[in-house]
């Protein structure tokens, strides 16, 4: 329920709400149905039992479009998370491989497009950083690993892509800026 008041909120609750008014309509057309109902009634049957069965029908359809309502809100969530464990690495917040590929042809379009006369690689190796995990532990390394990403990230903008190669290896590429800089 969390997660899914949390897509609500960020999705500004557009599904849930298109199934809210889809079920509104339903109820009030069905609503008015059953005010016929209440009309002399001459045939052979009782008229509260008509009403009592188109209002069970309505619930059960306004049920059915909240649960669609829910299931896309949820569907949308998941699909965002596995983007995301897709294209950036698990643990530094950063591309990985995958989403440097993707974001790649962006950048180079825009260079063209901005008339950009190169795009900038940098490649950052950590020297010694096996010495870090055997002395200090992983986690220590981990650690390590997410404070250069921290700094990384802090150094280039956000039209430019800083990468998680794997490893201790890391990525750099951007635009607009001579390359003795």
């Amino acid at each position: 329920l969390r997660d899914l008041l949390q897509a609500y909120r960020a999705e500004g609750g557009f599904a849930l709400a298109f199934g809210t008014v889809l079920i509104a309509l339903l109820l009030m057309r069905l609503v008015l149905r059953a005010g016929i109902a209440f009309l002399p009634f001459d045939g052979d049957g009782d008229p509260d039992l008509s009403v009592n069965a188109i209002a069970l029908l309505a619930f059960i359809a306004a049920l059915a479009m909240q649960g669609f309502a829910i299931l896309m809100l949820i569907n949308d969530d998941l699909q965002k998370k596995m983007l995301a464990l897709a294209e950036y690495d698990e643990l530094t917040g950063l591309l990985n491989r995958r989403g440097m590929a993707n974001r790649f042809k962006r950048l180079l379009d825009r260079a063209r497009r901005d008339g950009a006369p190169q795009i900038n690689l940098a490649i950052i190796d950590m020297d010694h950083f096996k010495a870090i995990n055997d002395r200090l532990g992983h986690a220590a390394g981990d650690q390590v690993l997410i404070e250069l990403a921290k700094r990384l990230q802090e150094l280039v903008r956000p039209n430019d892509l800083c990468v998680r190669l794997g490893g201790e290896e890391f990525a750099l590429f951007w635009t607009g800026v001579p390359a003795d800089m």
